[in-house]
């Protein structure tokens, strides 16, 4: 099951939940700056997340994570269409740093679901937006 939730409205339980996989899969959270949750659970295990936030006239995907047991099933392709149906009315902008191990990869992904890449505003970082309207 897929949810949503504005971070101020999210239960401690959740929040906690989500920042205990942040914290597995990333150097540092930043869950105090999403304004929007979307998370799948599965037996009241949160299987993966996405954190969005407003930036400029887009609506940011700050995190994009699938807990290790649940890679590779579709968990992250489900967290995209659901962010593409209930917000579709929305352009999307992502950062993918490239220092990470699976750049590549990542930036392909992306690609593969209609973002496009942008020239760079920092050169360590690939913009990256979907435009929906």
């Amino acid at each position: 099951m897929i949810k949503t939730s504005l971070i101020e409205d999210t239960p401690l339980i959740i929040k906690a939940k989500i920042n205990e996989l942040i914290l597995k899969n990333f150097k540092n959270s930043r869950l105090n700056t999403y304004q929007i949750l979307i998370y799948k659970m599965i037996d009241n295990e949160i299987i993966g997340f996405l954190g969005l936030h407003d930036y400029e006239e887009y609506l940011s995907i700050n995190q994009l994570c699938v807990d290790i047991k649940y890679r590779n099933i579709g968990i992250a392709n489900d967290l995209l269409n659901y962010l593409n149906n209930h917000f579709k009315n929305n352009n999307f902008i992502l950062f993918v740093d490239k220092d990470k191990p699976n750049y590549e990869y990542l930036v392909n992904y992306y690609k593969q679901r209609g973002f496009i890449e942008c020239p760079p505003q920092n050169p360590d970082e690939c913009k990256m937006i979907k435009l929906n309207q």
